[in-house]
Order: C-alpha cells, then sequence, then structure tokens
C-alpha cells in the first residue's frame, strides 16, 4: 500500500485525484465550513480499492472505501452525505473517539518499547453505513509492521471497543515477533522465503521466472498465468489454482476433486503415497504425498479433499536460488 497525502497528490494515480476531487466537490455543494474535509487517500495492495479518510471535525476521521470494480455514479454524493451526518453528530464521537486513540497510542507505545517494531498511524472510524444502522462507531487503527512478505508495510486491526482492541493487538504483537524472527533467520541463511514445491514448479514453469521471482519481494499476492496465484503467508509462499480441465483444484496443502468420489478403503490406502497415485496434475511435482484423502457433501454435491505434504525450499528471490529445508526444521 502506498499512503498519498494532500500535499504530494500529484505522484497519486489519475483515478486516485480524481476520487480526491470529486469527493471534495460533493462535500463542497453541501457546506461553506472547513470540515467535513478529504484528508488523505490509500489504495489497497491486492485489489485496488481506495479508501477515503475524511476529517469530520478537528483530529476526527472517518473512512471510506471505494471499492473501483463496483463503484456506481452515486458513490460520491452517498459518501459526502454520510460524512455530514457524521459531522453534524461529531461532537457525540469526539470523545469516545480520543479516548481509543490515546488508548491505542499507548499500547502500542508499550509494544515498542518491548522490542516490537510496529508504529501506530491513524485511527478513524470505519464502514460509516454500519456505524449509522448500529449507532456505535468501528475503529479501524492502521499501523506499520511487517507484511507477510517480510517487507515493512501497513497492517490494521478494527474494533468496536477497548477490550477488543487488546486482544487483536496482542494477536498482532505475536504474529510480528513470528515474522520478525523469520525475516533473522532468513538473512543468516542468505534466504528471502520458504516455498512448497507445487508454488516453485508455477513460478520455474513461467516463460520468465527471474521476473516473477523480483515482483515477488515486493507483493503479498500475485496472480501469474491461468489465474493462479501465488501468495505469502508468514514469510512461506504457497500457490493456488486449478488444472486445465477445472477438475483439480489446489490452494496452498490442500487438494480438491470436484463431483467426484472414492471408495472408503482406498482413501486409507492413500496415506502416505505419492499425489500422482490420486491424480494426474502437472502441476503437481513428484514429492508431494498425501497426508490425508476423505470423501466430502452428499448426494449430488460430493467431491473429494485431499491434505497433501509438499516438500519446501527456501528460496532467495534475488538469484533464484533454492535449496531444502532441512527434515525437522520447523520452518
Amino acid at each position: 500500500m502506498k499512503t498519498f497525502k494532500p500535499f504530494d497528490l500529484d505522484d497519486a494515480p489519475e483515478h486516485v485525484r480524481q476520487g480526491c476531487a470529486a469527493f471534495d466537490s460533493a462535500l463542497a455543494t453541501r457546506t461553506t465550513r472547513e470540515w467535513p474535509k478529504v484528508v488523505k487517500a490509500t489504495i489497497a495492495e491486492i485489489h485496488g480499492d481506495v479508501d477515503y479518510v475524511v476529517e469530520i471535525a478537528p483530529a476526527v476521521e472517518m473512512l471510506f472505501t471505494w471499492e473501483t470494480a463496483h463503484a456506481g455514479d452515486h458513490f460520491w454524493d452517498d459518501a459526502a452525505d454520510a460524512a455530514m451526518r457524521a459531522a453534524e453528530v461529531s461532537h457525540t464521537l469526539k470523545g469516545p473517539y480520543r479516548e481509543f486513540v490515546d488508548h491505542a497510542r499507548k499500547l502500542i507505545g508499550d509494544a515498542e518499547a518491548d522490542g516490537c517494531a510496529i508504529d501506530l498511524v491513524g485511527v478513524a472510524i470505519a464502514e460509516p453505513m454500519r456505524w449509522w444502522q448500529q449507532d456505535r462507531p468501528m475503529y479501524l487503527a492502521t499501523l506499520t509492521g511487517l507484511k507477510e512478505n517480510l517487507r515493512p508495510g501497513p497492517c490494521w486491526i478494527t474494533a468496536e471497543t477497548v477490550t477488543e482492541w487488546d486482544e487483536r493487538l496482542l494477536c498482532l504483537i505475536g504474529h510480528q515477533r513470528r515474522l520478525a524472527a523469520s525475516l533473522e533467520t532468513f538473512a543468516s541463511i542468505g534466504a528471502d522465503a520458504t516455498i512448497d514445491a507445487i508454488a516453485l514448479r508455477l513460478i520455474l514453469d513461467e516463460p520468465e521466472p527471474d521476473g516473477i521471482m523480483l515482483t515477488l519481494r515486493d507483493v503479498v499476492r500475485l496472480k501469474v498465468a491461468a489465474g493462479r496465484t501465488l501468495t505469502w503467508e508468514g514469510g512461506h509462499i504457497t500457490s493456488s489454482g486449478a488444472d486445465p480441465s477445472m477438475s483439480i483444484h489446489w490452494s496452498g496443502e490442500r487438494l480438491w476433486l470436484p463431483e467426484a468420489s472414492i471408495p472408503e478403503s482406498a482413501c486409507a490406502a492413500l496415506y502416505g503415497r505419492p499425489a500422482s497415485d490420486l491424480v494426474a496434475c502437472t502441476a503437481i511435482p513428484d514429492g508431494v504425498r498425501l497426508l490425508e484423502v476423505v470423501n466430502e457433501g452428499d448426494g449430488d454435491a460430493t467431491w473429494v479433499e485431499a491434505r497433501l505434504s509438499p516438500p519446501r525450499c527456501y528460496l532467495d528471490l534475488g538469484s533464484g536460488r533454492h535449496w531444502p529445508v532441512a527434515e525437522g526444521s520447523s520452518r
């Protein structure tokens, strides 16, 4: 995600700048006051949606999301109307909002002092339409830390109460510590990640695998050929996709055969066997074994689901070098 503020909107993509201008224009037709006003916009890394942050009162921010693929012509008018309603009752939000922000800053400060490399960027009142319906705010806190690809970037916590915030922040801090430990381990051996054999085969079968690896350094999810996707999770790269006939689907270490079933005795006999004993799929390389095979569903809606054990490698994305993770390693 890249964050754009009013003083550097010239560097933002054209549709983001146009959106800010349209939002400002819609607000300007409704008020002559300084608030509400658009103060910044952020672009979601995966889906490309744009979040517009509107200051509804001094130092009180509210978030409006424009889903770029689905936004209708009336988005700006509807969002401006919601911002105006929020501004009118901002005096009722100001106290709880600032208490929440102060509490969030204190806990983040305590975590930083304890060695966790996270920082609070800001807090906005999220989902304004939902807030109108339920008469209570949902807070969205934006922080900086490590992303799933172990690169610095934004992360988020949503919460309605201080108690909920504390619980989710504790989970985030634990996850950030695990990401930091993985980053340190990889740095010590000259790797950027671990990758399973299925994802590695997918990359190496691409016409330009080096380009895929370089792109993977900077994104959390990457779509490649035939609708297949590479995804980071905790410093580990997996894949998802389907074979050309759409009769075999996989995601990470799970595999599905739609509209299929096999004898129960065969399910048990497949434990520990190569995945090729169950399916013939060029995306599943030799060495991938079956940990579990079960029939799911009933009647006309049945499928076979398998749990896989693909070998893992360490991967240096810069050079493309990869080598096996030792058996018994926690990676």
